[in-house]
């Protein structure tokens, strides 16, 4: 049996077996890479759960550039192709440290043309269009295993997969955070065309996050008296945050100064990533950076090879009596950019999926 996981990583336990997988840390062996370049392309769609607590030196280089910070990276230079598949120019930048809002030029690319940079494992790089801030797809970011980069049009991105299809068009998913600045309690309500759908309450400086589609409509009331509306809103999916708020009893001026340092947060980091920032922001800022190993996805169809040494499991027993000894294969092939998701064929036994 074929078992298909979507996921970024994958930390399995169950409750009566030893089983334990871990997909991000130091139980998988790197044992080799393989790449398939199908195209570059970006799929629409994120959920997370978020808790409210909380670049201008250019190089106008050739053709053939050489970047030698290596700062972001170990010392391994590498020579990378970057392809534009679109039909009209991109600029090529490298980003600097990402503490920083760096960025350097590395030169224009034509529609259907390539460019040569010098650069170290670890860099990442980003295009624009030409004369323009607005991004194109997700930055690319060098590793050992890739040797081209391109930027190329949704409807060319291909995979191999048949379990994946392309719809060659963007959803209209998107996830909200409705905060509450109303000093009492408010209750959540869709808009159905009826009498509403009750989704939940909010109490002051509390959040509720959804996943919705654009276009749907929430509204906010005192309780259950829904003569009393605080407020109504339309998704839009160019938004994040939606503030729900009383105008004759506004919230402590504690709760407008976070917001306020929140909102030039979330304005920075769309500047600088051209990502909308989903995550918790609390008194000190945001979240750091993830700390697990996460495997890069540069395009869609690379598939990374590692093994694990848990074997699985075929009964309900000791490790000695049901766990295999051999190694397990994996293979991780990449099938959607942002978010980053993966497809790992023969995951499981038929065993483990039973006892799920």
């Amino acid at each position: 049996m074929n078992i298909y996981v979507l996921l970024l990583c994958v930390s399995l336990l169950l409750d009566n077996l030893a089983i334990h997988k871990v997909f991000c840390g130091e139980v998988l062996e790197l044992q080799e890479v393989e790449v398939d370049n199908y195209g570059d392309a970006t799929i629409d769609g994120s959920s997370r759960n978020d808790v409210y607590e909380e670049d201008n030196y250019e190089d106008e280089s050739s053709l053939e550039t050489s970047i030698l910070d290596k700062s972001q990276s170990d010392t391994s230079s590498v020579l990378v192709t970057f392809a534009n598949r679109f039909n009209y120019p991109i600029t090529l930048y490298w980003q600097g440290d990402s503490t920083s809002n760096e960025k350097f030029k590395i030169g224009d690319i034509e529609p259907n043309s390539e460019i040569n940079v010098d650069t170290f494992i670890g860099h990442n790089f980003y295009a624009t269009k030409l004369g323009s801030d607005e991004k194109v797809q997700t930055s690319k970011k060098i590793t050992k295993s890739t040797s081209e980069y391109s930027f190329e049009p949704l409807e060319k991105m291909v995979t191999k997969n048949p379990f994946v299809t392309i719809l060659n068009v963007r959803t209209t998913a998107m996830s909200a955070k409705f905060r509450c600045f109303v000093p009492s309690k408010v209750h959540i309500w869709y808009d159905n065309g009826q009498d509403g759908s009750f989704q939940g309450f909010l109490t002051l400086g509390k959040e509720y996050t959804i996943n919705t589609y654009e276009g749907h409509v929430f509204y906010f009331t005192e309780g259950d008296d829904k003569t009393k509306e605080y407020a109504r809103f339309v998704m839009n999916k160019d938004q994040v945050t939606y503030l729900v708020m009383d105008p004759e009893r506004p919230p402590p001026n504690s709760y407008l100064v976070q917001q306020a340092k929140e909102d030039a947060f979330m304005a920075e980091y769309l500047n600088r990533t051209g990502i909308r920032w989903r995550h918790y922001f609390g008194p000190d800022g945001p979240r750091p950076p993830p700390s697990l190993h996460m495997w890069p996805a540069n395009n869609i169809g690379e598939v990374h090879k590692v093994v694990s040494h848990e074997g699985k499991w075929i009964c309900n027993g000791t490790s000695e009596e049901c766990q295999s000894k051999d190694p397990v294969p994996i293979n991780l092939e990449v099938v959607s950019l942002q978010p980053r998701v993966f497809i790992i064929p023969n995951f499981l036994s038929d065993f483990e999926v039973e006892e799920i």
